[in-house]
């Protein structure tokens, strides 16, 4: 699941927009500037490495979305103007199994060859614990 905008965000940059092409565009929905990757994979018979092909998913798409913003940057600094301000390339990604999500936070630094990830949530379910509605009156 991918989480950007579509160009109607956008109602003043239309023009804009059109003169970029397609370096923007995430995804044959035409979602634009993507920022939010979710991936589930559900465990199998044998449970084993769903979390692992999730996470390795996640951070590619992350990975996609942090150039996407990159690219916007470099396009930006061509305009010589102090209402042009830096583009925060950050995205965020989700990865999740049947039993475990991890939440991770993709960026890039000035170096153009390197996206640094990193994991800031992890949550566990225990299969034991059993989760029931409570009423209060």
């Amino acid at each position: 699941m991918l989480f950007g905008y579509t160009d109607e965000a956008f109602p003043q940059q239309q023009t804009q927009l059109i003169s970029m092409g397609n370096e923007m565009v995430a995804n044959s929905q035409g979602l634009i500037y993507p920022f939010f990757v979710i991936e589930f994979k559900a465990d199998g018979p044998s449970g084993a490495r769903s979390l692992w092909v999730a996470t390795n998913q996640c951070l590619g798409g992350s990975a996609s979305c942090v150039n996407i913003a990159k690219r916007l940057s470099c396009q930006l600094k061509w305009y010589k103007s102090d209402e042009v301000r830096p583009i925060d390339s950050t995205a965020f990604s989700v990865a999740m199994s049947g039993t475990e999500a991890r939440l991770y936070v993709s960026w890039k630094y000035d170096d153009p060859n390197t996206t640094r990830e990193k994991s800031i949530v992890s949550y566990f379910r225990s299969p034991k614990i059993t989760w029931s509605s409570v009423s209060t009156s």
